[in-house]
């Protein structure tokens, strides 16, 4: 049995014998592939486990003494990761220099290199004495050649810097833009090195296939820019509106190479009509973004700033540090937007045009570390403002004319980046002197930074922005950009000094026009001259790149014209006088001030303009470019032609009905009474040839500008006009009028001969105008008036053939008594005429009261429009009372002074009328026979008994007089003799009670 289990044995190990002699001869025969050792023909393995220090070949011939993997090129097949550790040198004495080449063979075997550092510690990263980086003891360095279709030696290629000391993170990868990396790794002689000091590498690579993305080159030029020839890393991104651009690192996602500056250029080219453009930086993912500060080889975990959204530093200054600088225009002397390093979450970077230039730099030396960065480009369009600033291209400086751009904006901190220790200037300049400047304050934010013990005590403040306004009440004829202002009266930082702001007006966009108005000075600021500056300073930043986000204001501006024609009248706001003697015609327009309207906070305006000229003149008013604009549901006024007065006249049902009003209202006045002229309410015409007349028969005028119950989003624009008036010399209706009063007379005639071809005025459109004259008849006694004429009421075709005459009794002259058409007196007979009868007002008046001094009047207007040739109008009036009146308590009383009455019209005339042989009752009752003779011999009788009466008073007066001289004498006849003789007066009576003693002194 022992015999027969050796020989089993045997031949088992002959069978394996035989197997692996099999094998051997037929690895021995296989050639050994790329990326292959081969292990003196019993097989092959991977030449990354050559000299790795584990004996992968049979025989050990991948480890033989002495060796070393550097100076090796390596490659592989494609999606396979190959570990490689890098031996360390061996010899102290002598320096080590080893060289590791990567080279992707294409095909299956890959396009691109990916390698990733999982252990590393070369030399040290140190400080000099002027705090300048080194390596020191060792260091690696990374090549790529550059991917170009030039020779190297057009092409720049940088001297890339070294990495060293210890890599902190677990990992850091490099990913290749190329098929070819080459690593060198230099460690001088570690003879003076202390036997502490480690060397490790330790590292895998991978090759890869380019991706399909990889190989659109449209894709990558529109995507991540064009590669600017002769350049490295520089890149050209043009017009990233079509589709957003990024900007990347070097090797992104891998760490970037030392000693680099990439400059990465953004043009936008397309810009549409009316717009700007403006290129914006944003990260909003932290990993994205790492650029090492120093010593620092990893992200940090640390908590942002105090009120930051980032832990991106702005500290970046020194030769150690990475740094991202953002350019405001094409090249490096544009002004500097942001600085920053470290990592963490960018917040948006705006330029102020369509130009951006943003420069990666990289130190050239550090601790290896997953350093990256991408940004996203986005481009935004923003509406034009040269339609309302003008900017000074060099600097953030805008000058707003009323002379050139419009008269109301809005005007905003810079919605793009400010750099530091700038500031933005906006300087309005008002296009006359009478323009002010009305500004308001939609928002305001003004972050404040914690104030360090130095700066308190230094009581520096204000550092992050200050917001300055100037206020002149002088008009600057020139404005320069470069101007500066000692002192700025009103100064506004930080969280506890703030402007006035107008809050409730950030509702309202884009116009800012709020349903409340923003009161002045509560809420807004008014200036005092036609000149206003703002300032917004930006003296420092904090330690953070988003600080542009925590200061910033909107605000309203108008441009409010004072301007008023005229001359003031005492203290009201907007009535003014034209007088005749300055100024025989000229325009006049509502006031264009906004705080007369609601959207200034005022909800009814009242305006009056007062034309006074010469006695001989009279005024005309042309309104045209009218707009009076109230919605239909709101008011029921109503304008409308009167063909009669050939007026424009408004129809307001009554005041508490009306509801809203807006007009324009012409008034004449005279003594004590007026008269609408015309007047316009709730319309609208902005056609040129459409105009309004107003003509007045005297030289006292008023035209009167009114609207109430605005909203706070009405102003000049919806209530509105233009006129033009003119003062004119005519008398042409007193000439031919002819009155046979007197001045004291009870009663008179008005006669007048209508002139044919000639109106009131002499201009050239007069003749088109309809010819209006006026008489005023007033009672001279307490009496009332009676007027009686002939005419009709009915005329065909609107009296076209003859005069309208207008009979007034009230004061106002609001609505006529009688409104009659007289014709020639050849048409007497085709047109039915009859006896017109008007008293005055006072008659229907049974308690009126004389003592208020008060008299009667009549007011006769005659209006006629083309055809009043040949016309002769005839007026009689006489003053008159009445048989009756009513006493206190109601009772009908006789009028005892009423003697002679004319029963067809029940009023009493005066007697002088009575039988004087002119007909002054309209029925001619007082020249009746029958009354005449009656009362003539009545009239004889009291003639006789009169006189007799006089002639018995006579003699007795006499009489009287003759007794009283005779008593006299007789008295100083009887003093006389009591100094000569004795004589008897005892005959004269003692003084009694009835009969007084004379005075001694009489």
């Amino acid at each position: 049995m022992v015999g027969y289990s050796s020989i089993i044995n045997l031949i088992v190990i002959v069978f394996i014998g035989l197997f692996h002699a099999g094998r051997l001869s037929r690895d021995a025969g296989r050639r050994c592939g790329t990326g292959e050792w081969s292990c003196h023909g019993l097989g092959c393995i991977g030449l990354n486990k050559f000299c790795d220090g584990i004996s992968h070949c049979p025989d050990g011939s991948d480890e033989p003494p002495g060796c070393t993997n550097c100076n090796r090129t390596y490659s592989g097949k494609a999606g396979i990761k190959y570990p490689l550790r890098v031996t360390g040198p061996f010899q102290r004495y002598l320096p080590f220099v080893c060289r590791v080449n990567f080279v992707a063979m294409g095909n299956d075997f890959g396009d691109l290199v990916e390698l990733s550092f999982l252990s590393f510690q070369i030399g040290r990263f140190e400080f000099t004495k002027d705090l300048n980086a080194a390596c020191r003891k060792g260091f690696l360095k990374i090549y790529e050649p550059p991917v170009s279709s030039l020779s190297e030696d057009v092409l720049r290629h940088p001297n890339f810097g070294n990495f060293c000391g210890k890599m902190t993170e677990r990992s850091a990868t490099f990913f290749s833009k190329s098929s070819n990396v080459t690593l060198l790794v230099v460690v001088p002689s570690r003879a003076s090195i202390p036997s502490t000091s480690t060397f490790s590498l330790f590292l895998t690579f991978r090759f890869m296939v380019r991706t399909r993305t990889r190989n659109n080159p449209t894709f990558v030029s529109s995507q991540y820019g064009n590669p600017i020839p002769g350049t490295f890393c520089d890149r050209m991104f043009l017009n990233c509106n079509y589709r957003p651009c990024k900007i990347r690192s070097p090797n992104f996602p891998g760490f970037y190479p030392r000693n680099i500056t990439c400059n990465y250029h953004i043009k936008q080219m397309m810009v549409p009509h009316a717009n700007v453009a403006s290129i914006v930086l944003e990260q909003a993912n932290d990993y994205k973004i790492f650029l090492p500060r120093g010593s620092e080889s990893s992200p940090s975990n640390t908590a942002s700033t105090v009120g930051s959204k980032s832990a991106l530093s702005t500290d970046c200054s020194g030769p150690f540090s990475d740094s991202m600088k953002i350019f405001d225009g094409p090249t490096t002397s544009m002004p500097l937007l942001a600085q920053f390093c470290g990592d963490g979450t960018m917040p948006k970077i705006i330029s102020s045009g369509p130009e951006l230039l943003v420069q990666l730099h990289s130190a050239p030396y550090s601790i290896l570390c997953s350093s990256r960065l991408e940004i996203e480009v986005i481009v935004k369009f923003e509406p034009e403002i040269a339609g309302s600033m003008q900017k000074d291209r060099s600097r953030c400086a805008y000058v707003i004319d009323a002379n050139r751009h419009r008269r109301w904006g809005i005007i905003t901190s810079p919605k793009y980046t400010m750099p530091e220790n700038s500031s933005c200037i906006y300087k309005f300049i008002g296009a006359s002197s009478y323009d002010r400047i009305w500004i308001y304050f939609v928002s305001y934010l003004s972050r404040e930074q914690q104030e360090t013990l130095i700066e308190k005590e230094q009581k520096q403040s204000c550092k992050s922005s200050v917001l300055e306004m100037f206020d002149s009440d002088e008009q600057w004829s020139i404005l320069d950009l470069n101007e500066d202002f000692d002192a700025y009266p009103m100064q506004f930082c930080g969280e506890s000094l703030l402007p006035k702001i107008c809050a409730h007006a950030l509702d309202y966009p884009p116009l800012y026009s709020p349903g409340r108005p923003c009161f002045f000075p509560d809420e807004s600021y008014y200036s005092s001259g036609p000149t206003f500056v703002i300032r917004h300073s930006f003296p420092s930043t904090i330690n953070t790149v988003d600080f542009f986000n925590y200061n910033h204001f909107t605000a309203r501006y108008e441009f409010v014209d004072t301007r008023q024609d005229g001359i003031a009248i005492g203290r009201t706001e907007c009535d003014r006088r034209f007088d005749s003697r300055s100024a025989k015609g000229g325009f006049i327009s509502n006031p264009k001030n906004v705080f007369f309207y609601g959207r200034g906070g005022r909800q009814n305006v009242s305006c009056a303009f007062h034309f006074v000229g010469l006695p001989s003149e009279r005024v005309r008013i042309t309104i045209f470019n009218v707009k009076l604009s109230i919605s239909k549901s709101d008011t029921k006024c109503q304008t409308y032609f009167d063909s009669v007065t050939h007026k424009h006249l408004c129809f307001i049902p009554s005041e508490d009905n009306a509801g809203r009003i807006a007009l324009i209202k012409g008034v004449e006045f005279w003594d004590s009474h007026s008269a609408t002229i015309g007047c316009l309410c709730n319309i609208t015409s902005l056609d040129k040839s459409t105009k309004y007349i107003f003509d007045s028969l005297v030289s006292n005028v008023k035209l009167i500008f009114a609207a109430n119950f605005m909203s706070p989003l009405e102003d000049f624009k919806d209530f509105n006009f233009e006129a033009k008036f003119e003062f004119f010399n005519s008398t042409l209706c007193d000439t031919h009028a002819f009155d046979k009063r007197s001045d004291f007379s009870p009663e008179g005639t008005i006669e007048f001969h209508v002139p044919s071809g000639r109106t009131n005025f002499t201009s050239g459109e007069d003749i088109s105008r309809p010819l209006r004259c006026r008489w005023e008849i007033k009672a001279v006694t307490e009496k009332y008036l009676y007027l009686q004429f002939r005419g009709t009421d009915s005329p065909p075709d609107n009296c076209k053939d003859g005069v309208w005459v207008l009979v007034y009794v009230d004061n106002y002259q609001s609505k006529p008594t009688s409104r009659v058409c007289i014709v020639s007196e050849d048409k007497f007979d085709i047109i039915a005429t009859k006896e017109y009868h008007v008293f005055s007002h006072s008659w229907f008046n049974d308690t009126l009261n004389f003592d208020t001094n008060q008299k009667d009047f009549i007011f006769i207007e005659i209006v006629s429009d083309s055809n009043w040739k040949g016309i002769k109008l005839h007026f009689h009036w006489m003053e008159v009372t009445k048989p009756f009146y009513k006493s206190l308590a109601g009772t009908p009383l006789r009028n005892v002074d009423c003697v002679f009455e004319c029963p067809d019209i029940g009023a009493c005339i005066d007697p002088h009328f009575w039988c004087d042989g002119v007909d002054h009752c309209p029925s001619g009752f007082d020249e009746l026979p029958s009354n005449c003779h009656t009362l003539s011999k009545g009239l004889e009788y009291l003639s006789v008994i009169v006189s007799m009466t006089a002639v018995v008073l006579l003699i007795a007066g006499l009489l009287i007089a003759w007794a009283l001289v005779r008593h006299r004498h007789h008295h100083r006849s009887c003093v006389h003799e009591m100094n000569d003789s004795p004589k008897d007066c005892n005959h004269r009576l003692s003084p009694t009670e009835d009969y007084q003693m004379e005075s001694p002194v009489s």
